[in-house]
């Protein structure tokens, strides 16, 4: 059995594949397997490497790409010949200038323009409705050309799957083909692909999930093994060498060939460059040219000529000659200071012959290589002669190249294993033992953070950084690659911190604060140093109580109600100190608030001139204060309307838009606590025991958390039991007033917060609204 895989992903589509085309070509020869169609991700990167690899094993490449379209539909080129290559190329270079940096917008009606001369062949997902669509637009473009793939995707119902596509194949009279969607050479290099996919969607190994390759044999694997994959489809298996010979282009078939460049009207590139160099001539020898200069000059012509480089030196030197009228210092270097012919035409500036330098070195008939001339520019000014080339070549006749570069695993992997939570391998492959984790402590303070690193119970390092996250990853990058736990309290920059840090990369644990105290305050000097080795001891022997830091949305909300809260406070205050200014004068102002309060005062100041200059600015600053109190009052109430949520909430009596939305910050997510009774201790709203050998009593409450959130449910506790409306009637308010007249007002309303807390958590994790009949055990 014969079999060609033509759906092979080399490590240039970046990020997905994971092997070298050396590495796959050199496997497939090993496999028996026929040829090999390298089809990177809307790229032609790899074809070069991969042709390379083919002359070193002899096996047959077939040059092709994966086109991922805006529409969802994937399809496999391949150019039959060299016309349909060149249209290939136009086809991804439209999409690479439609989409820039590492996209490519591509459409169907993009393929149906350049598409003669290639193969198509549809890679569907599943057998449906969308699939039928493509493959009835594949068989009216492509014709004969169409064909869809066979591949096994390792899901349920997988050969239901390629039956099912076989048939529609056969409706829209669309062959079928085999092929493997190979992403690695081996079985072993599944390790790092799941590595590049981590990086690909900025996750790490433990969270990766299904982002993930759904299945772990996208190997190649010999002819024999797809033949027992594929029992029912001999047919598609054949195809492939069908394909293979069908695709008669071959790379070898490219040339060196550069566009024309002729600088003097009427003469052609050869007779413009010998023009410039007699004209420019005298600039270099005023004197003539000595008789062995001009002997060298002659050579060089003729060798150039016979060459066809003088469009390729026209190019250099119309750049060279732009920079020099602009006053931009540029300087030709390299094996083109060998050349006169350059130093004529001040591309360079060391005179060949004082230097005895040999003209072949630079371009050589024997080589046949295309010259390479360098030249630098001033670093300040570099940008304005790129953007001369631009405006005279326009953006299809100049580009910035691209460079590519292979790291060695020294570079790339210490790294990868820090911020990617991946360990590093043991075998002689590695050549490396992997090191101890390390375990990192930080002081926090607004200007500096104190930093101590330990290892194996050690310290083994500690210093100082400026607080700024980004600069902390990096000294963490560079003295703890293996970081397992970073650890710092509870504190102002605490969120701000845990969320740069771990965006970063960083395990960053955020601990409570009077947790860590406890132990900190047992060292003999406190000083920062000291508090981030007794923090990085905690990270190391994990006695901690991790906090579970909000997200900024929920703080944004937090933040909200605080100003307005504060706003309120302050104004408060202010009509307090109007009032008590003016009882020294004898003024009681009566009780109100609003307007009522604002005409009050005015009312008693009228005639009181002295006094008012004095009491009007407060009054204003007053007034200001509630207007924009009332601002944050109804941004509050926007936030409470769009949320499900707090208006779910909402509909239990005696809870308002304030309280529902600081609920909801608080608790993030329902799932954040196991049950519903235990979120009233996370508020404090429990009471304390104390238990030591026959003493055993419960205390008061034990006012942990959110101390805001607390109150505010004490408040609804409050309207419960004191308000006599309709609506306020439930059997929590009756359950309340029953523990008022045994416990007194203050515990009952203590209660009945606690008992709310437990409701409204249970209503966000049910979706139920609140049930006023409902029993109150809770």
């Amino acid at each position: 059995m014969s079999y060609a895989e033509l759906q092979v992903t080399t490590h240039f589509s970046f990020l997905r594949g994971a092997s070298s085309a050396q590495e796959l070509f050199e496997t497939a020869k090993a496999l028996g397997i026929e040829a090999l169609g390298v089809v990177d991700r809307n790229s032609l990167a790899g074809i070069v490497r991969a042709l390379e690899a083919s002359r070193a094993t002899g096996l047959r490449l077939v040059v092709g790409c994966r086109l991922d379209l805006q529409d969802g539909m994937s399809l496999l080129v391949y150019p039959t010949d060299r016309a349909a290559y060149s249209r290939l190329t136009r086809l991804i270079t439209l999409g690479k200038s439609r989409g820039g940096k590492n996209n490519c917008i591509l459409h169907w009606d993009d393929v149906v323009a350049y598409n003669d001369g290639m193969i198509g062949i549809l890679v569907p997902d599943l057998p449906d409705d969308a699939c039928a669509i493509q493959l009835r637009k594949m068989a009216e473009l492509f014709g004969d050309r169409a064909y869809v793939s066979l591949c096994l995707r390792r899901r349920q119902n997988d050969q239901l799957r390629l039956h099912e596509i076989s048939n529609l194949a056969a409706r829209f009279k669309v062959k079928t083909v085999v092929t493997n969607d190979v992403l690695f050479h081996e079985p072993g290099r599944r390790q790092l692909q799941d590595i590049v996919t981590c990086i690909r969607t900025r996750t790490t190994i433990d969270e990766v999930g299904f982002e993930r390759e759904r299945h772990a044999d996208r190997y190649l694997k010999p002819p024999e093994e797809m033949e027992r994959l594929f029992p029912r489809y001999r047919q598609a298996l054949a195809r492939t060498l069908e394909i293979v010979r069908r695709c008669t282009f071959s790379l070898e078939e490219l040339t060196y060939q550069y566009p024309e460049e002729a600088i003097v009207p009427g003469k052609d590139a050869q007779a413009s460059l010998e023009h410039y160099v007699w004209q420019c001539a005298p600039d270099r020898y005023p004197e003539g040219l000595p008789p062995d200069v001009l002997k060298v000059v002659r050579h060089e012509l003729d060798l150039i000529r016979t060459m066809k480089y003088a469009p390729y030196f026209l190019t250099v030197f119309s750049i060279v000659r732009y920079a020099r009228s602009q006053d931009i210092l540029c300087q030709g270097r390299g094996s083109a200071a060998n050349s006169a012919v350059c130093y004529i035409l001040g591309i360079t500036s060391i005179d060949p012959s004082t230097n005895d330098l040999l003209f072949e070195r630079f371009v050589s008939q024997e080589r046949d290589e295309p010259p390479d001339i360098d030249v630098d520019f001033e670093h300040e000014r570099r940008e304005e002669v790129i953007q001369w080339i631009y405006q005279t070549w326009g953006n299809r006749g100049a580009t910035v190249p691209g460079q590519s570069i292979n790291y060695g695993w020294q570079g790339w992997l210490p790294p990868i294993r820090w911020k990617y939570g991946l360990s590093i391998g043991t075998g002689p492959k590695h050549q490396m033992e992997a090191t101890m984790d390390r375990y990192i402590g930080l002081d926090v303070s607004l200007k500096d953070t104190a930093i101590s690193i330990r290892e194996d119970g050690k310290r083994i390092w500690r210093g100082k950084c400026p607080s700024d996250p980004k600069l902390l990853a990096q000294m963490i990058r560079k003295h703890a690659p293996n970081a397992k736990r970073v650890v710092f309290e509870t504190g102002p920059l605490s969120t701000w911190f845990y969320h740069a840090l771990t965006a970063e990369g960083v395990p960053a644990i955020c601990i409570e604060a009077r947790h860590a105290q406890k132990v900190l305050n047992e060292t003999l000097n406190k000083t920062d140093a000291n508090n981030a080795d007794g923090l990085a001891q905690l990270a190391e022997a994990g006695f901690y109580k991790a906090v579970r830091v909000k997200a900024f949305d929920s703080m944004l909300t937090r933040t909200l109600v605080t100003a307005r809260n504060q706003l309120l406070s302050i104004s408060t205050q202010l009509s307090n100190q109007i009032r008590g200014l003016m009882k020294t004068f004898g003024l009681i102002v009566p009780k109100g608030t609003g307007r009522v309060f604002d005409s009050n005062v005015r009312e008693f100041l009228d005639g009181n001139d002295g006094l008012a200059w004095i009491i009007l600015p407060l009054l204003e600053a007053w007034r200001d204060i509630r207007k924009r109190a009332a601002d944050l009052d109804r941004q509050l109430l926007v936030a409470a309307r769009k949320s499900q949520a707090t208006k779910l909430l909402m509909t239990i009596p005696g809870i308002g838009a304030v309280t529902a939305v600081s609920y909801v910050a608080a608790i993030e997510d329902p799932d954040n606590f196991r049950t519903s009774r235990s979120v009233g201790a996370w508020l404090g709203l429990t009471t304390r025991r104390y238990q030591s050998g026959e003493v055993d009593y419960d205390g008061h409450i034990s006012r942990r958390g959110d101390h805001r959130l607390r109150g505010l449910l004490y408040e609804a506790a409050t309207v419960i039991l004191t308000r006599t409306s309709a609506r306020n009637e439930s059997s929590l308010k009756s359950w309340g007033l029953k523990l008022r007249e045994r416990l007194g007002f203050k515990r009952a309303a203590v209660a009945i917060a606690r008992k709310l807390a437990v409701i409204m958590h249970s209503m966000l994790k049910t979706g139920e609204v609140f049930n006023a009949l409902a029993g109150a055990t809770a």
